[in-house]
């Protein structure tokens, strides 16, 4: 064989071979991006889920109007910065009073401890749903933004993930004013 035949051969070989890694690696990329984006969009919907399973419970619990579940819920929903325990999400015990105050025609205590469970039990279920989607979205990201899969993705004409979290209108401007006066004891 000559020399020209074996250096053409073996080049072509190369490049074919370079092609399939690439094919293969756009592929992954592709496939494993959309897996996160099928995931966000599940997780967003279990998150309403956890918000309406915690209403119904409340409902259940004790019987109290539309108006007194959702301030019972903005308990859970106003304070979506939780930072574990008891919490209301800032820091604040969530205590039997902030439920007889969301809800004032409640005064058997039996009933508002075990609305106080409730929110609680809620409040960690909304805020592990919540962290999850962050995780999520920072996958994402580290994907859309690392080489070469960011490239090849871009390729294919994918964006970053977009997930909504839910938070206070408080929260919001602490970020905004870099600044927190809240009064959490009382």
């Amino acid at each position: 064989m000559n020399k020209t035949l074996i250096t053409s051969l073996v080049v072509g070989g190369s490049v074919v071979f370079l092609g399939l890694i690439f094919l293969f690696s756009a592929i992954g990329s592709f496939n494993g991006y959309t897996k996160l984006e099928n995931l966000a969009k599940a997780t967003q919907e279990d998150n309403k889920n956890v918000l309406d399973n915690t209403r119904k419970a409340i409902r259940e619990a004790a019987s109290v109007s539309d108006k007194e579940v959702e301030a019972l819920t903005n308990i859970i929903t106003g304070y979506a910065q939780a930072r574990g325990g008891n919490t209301a999400g800032d820091g604040q015990l969530v205590t039997v009073g902030m439920v007889q105050e969301a809800v004032p025609t409640i005064t058997e205590v039996k009933t508002l401890a075990n609305l106080q469970n409730i929110i609680v039990a809620g409040r960690k279920d909304w805020q592990f749903s919540q962290t999850r989607l962050l995780e999520i979205k920072r996958q994402g990201d580290d994907m859309i933004t690392q080489f070469p899969s960011g490239i090849i993705l871009k390729m294919f004409g994918k964006q970053e993930i977009q997930v909504v979290i839910v938070t206070s209108a408080e929260t919001k401007e602490n970020f905004q004013t870099g600044e927190d006066n809240s009064n959490w004891i009382k």
